[in-house]
This record gives structure tokens, C-alpha cells and sequence, in this order.
């Protein structure tokens, strides 16, 4: 069995892996040394975040002004994704308002469909970022050999 690496990882090396990892999917891997996982959840988290984009003619990151939750957690959702998220809010208005009585919209078809798809990046985005605090907790917190000789049948 592989030893586990044994190096001095402190606490705002976690909380400085954790926030890059949310902001730019896979930067808290490649801050951590892991270069292939780092590519592919970058090439896989903003290829679903790109593609729910292009089925949704770009206009479906958006925050809505309603009083209602329910209206509002496919942005937090969204938001999972750290900054293409937040430039995507700067940069877009959407070309239409709001009907706050029924939250309907005179949309296209793929509005629903790539809603759905970039709010599912934000999430596995955020799995991402879990998975990163898990590396630096592994690292901080190794198993002893004798414990790992133990579990082994």
C-alpha cells in the first residue's frame, strides 16, 4: 500500500484550496499537486456549465427578484460554479422580465434543459470542492501504518 504523503498543510492551505476549487472548477485540485483531476473536472464541470449555456442561447444564469425560494434556487445552484457564474451574471441581462405572479417565461426551447445542466455544474462543482477539503484532511490526518495493516484482509 502507497505511504501517504506526510507534508505540513495548515488550515488557510485548505480554505485557500476550497475557495479556489469554487471559483475556477478544479484549481483546488491543481493547488494540491493533483494535475490530471484537476483537467478533467475542469474540462467536465465547464463543458455541462457551457453546453446547458448554448441550449439556453446563453441566457439562463440569472438571479430573480422574487420573494419566492423556489424561484430562486436554480441560481444558487448555478452559483455553484464560482466565477463563470458571477461573469455570466455581469455580463448578461436576460431579454426578458419576469412575470412575478405565475414566474412563466416566453422562452425558447432548451431554457428548462440548460438551467438544469448549469445549476448540476454548480453541484458537482461543490462535490469537487468537498473533495478537495477531503485531500487536505487525508494529508493532515494520516492513517497509521499499523491501522492500515488492521483494515487490510
Amino acid at each position: 500500500m502507497p505511504e501517504v504523503e506526510r507534508t505540513r498543510w495548515t488550515g488557510v492551505d485548505a480554505a485557500l484550496a476550497v475557495v479556489l476549487g469554487w471559483l475556477v472548477p478544479g484549481a483546488g485540485h491543481l493547488y494540491f499537486g493533483r494535475r490530471r483531476k484537476a483537467l478533467a473536472l475542469f474540462v467536465l464541470i465547464m463543458g455541462t456549465y457551457l453546453g446547458g449555456q448554448a441550449l439556453a442561447n446563453f441566457q439562463c444564469v440569472f438571479y430573480r427578484k422574487s420573494p419566492m425560494l423556489k424561484a430562486r434556487l436554480w441560481f444558487y445552484g448555478q452559483a455553484g460554479a464560482g466565477l463563470p457564474t458571477a461573469l455570466f451574471v455581469l455580463t448578461n441581462k436576460p431579454k426578458f422580465e419576469p412575470d412575478e405572479a405565475s414566474l412563466r417565461f416566453d422562452l425558447r426551447p432548451g431554457f428548462e434543459i440548460g438551467t438544469l445542466w448549469t445549476a448540476m455544474a454548480g453541484l458537482f462543482n461543490l462535490l469537487a470542492v468537498v473533495d478537495v477539503y477531503d485531500i487536505y484532511y487525508r494529508r493532515k490526518h494520516p492513517k497509521p501504518k499499523d491501522q492500515e495493516a488492521a483494515e487490510t484482509p
